[in-house]
C-alpha cells in the first residue's frame, strides 16, 4: 500500500510560503540587510542599522515591481528620498527608495502593479546615502517586521545577482 509522506507546510526560517520576488533592477548587492548590527554610513558619518539592501547599478537604471501588488504609498523621505511602498497582500510590503523624483506613468497611490512593471528609475534622492554609488534601496516587511528581501528572491533573481557579483559589474 502507498505510504503517506508528511509534506512540509512551514517554510524555513518563518518565510512566507511560496512568495517570491523578482529582481527590481540589474546590479550587485552593495550593502546587505542587517536589523541588529549597525553599519557605517559614509554620508552621515555614523553607524546605523540597514533595514534593506542596496543594489548598486547605473544611475537612471529602471526599477521594476518585484511582485504583483497595489501602490500603497508614495512619499519623499528626508533621508531616503523618493519612496514607493507596494502592498502584496497577507501583510507583505516592499519599499523602493532612492528613486528618481519622476515616477513611471500610472504609478499613483492605489494603482495595481504587475511583477516586472516599471515603477521608476534609480535616482540620487537619498541624502543619507549620497556618498554611495548609484543604487536602489529596497526593503521588505512581513507582518510589520523588517525581513531580508534576499530571503524571498526567486532562484533566477539570486543567480542574476551572483553572476553580476562574479563578473565585477
Amino acid at each position: 500500500s502507498p505510504t503517506h509522506e508528511a509534506t512540509e507546510t512551514q517554510a524555513v526560517s518563518g518565510e512566507v510560503e511560496e512568495f517570491e520576488l523578482s529582481l527590481p533592477t540589474e546590479g550587485v548587492i552593495a550593502k546587505g540587510h542587517d536589523a541588529t548590527i549597525q553599519v557605517w554610513s559614509e554620508t552621515m558619518g555614523d553607524y546605523r542599522v540597514h533595514l534593506g539592501i542596496d543594489i548598486a547599478t547605473e544611475e537612471n537604471a529602471q526599477v521594476l515591481a518585484s511582485a504583483d501588488g497595489t501602490v500603497e504609498k508614495i512619499w519623499d523621505d528626508a533621508l531616503m528620498g523618493r519612496c514607493v511602498a507596494i502592498s502584496h497582500g497577507d501583510d507583505i510590503y516592499t519599499f523602493y527608495k532612492n528613486l528618481d523624483s519622476e515616477l513611471a506613468a500610472g504609478i499613483d497611490e492605489g494603482a495595481k502593479v504587475s511583477c516586472g512593471q516599471k515603477i521608476g528609475n534609480v535616482g540620487n534622492t537619498a541624502i543619507s546615502e549620497l556618498a554611495d554609488e548609484p543604487h536602489l534601496h529596497i526593503e521588505m516587511t512581513v507582518g510589520g517586521l523588517a525581513v531580508d528581501p534576499r530571503d524571498y528572491f526567486s532562484a533566477r533573481a539570486k543567480d542574476s545577482l551572483t553572476n553580476a557579483q562574479q563578473s565585477g559589474k
